[in-house]
């Protein structure tokens, strides 16, 4: 499940910040093909609800101790705001690329496997 997202028509692999910078962009195009595609960004919900659970978990974890952290707000607040930054962190790992239906399609280049050949 933790996999970069790949171009649906030519698959190259993106990295991290391309990713990361793509999700900003309202249109998106393949650096090496060249075909236009669109972000899905229904796998997000996965990393969102596992750093609530998780966040909840811990919180109830501190609201049972019994020293100065269960009189205190605060520690919760700092458990929240981090599984939320952990969240945004992976997120792109969840974030795919599909094909947009109807486009008319440019000519992929030759692989450096079949210029080989």
């Amino acid at each position: 499940m933790f996999k970069l997202p790949v171009c649906p028509y030519c698959k190259t692999v993106y990295n991290y910040r391309e990713v990361v910078k793509i999700s900003r962009k309202s249109k998106n195009e393949c650096y090496h093909c060249g075909n236009c595609f669109k972000k899905s960004f229904i796998l997000l919900i996965i990393p969102l609800f596992a750093a609530i659970a998780l966040g909840i978990v811990i919180d109830i974890i501190i609201l049972n101790l019994t020293g100065i952290f269960s009189k205190s707000i605060i520690p919760l607040i700092i458990v929240s705001w981090l599984m939320l930054i952990a969240a945004a962190l992976v997120s792109p790992y969840f974030v795919r690329f599909t094909k947009i239906k109807g486009q008319k399609l440019k000519k992929a280049p030759d692989s450096e496997y079949k210029k080989m050949k």
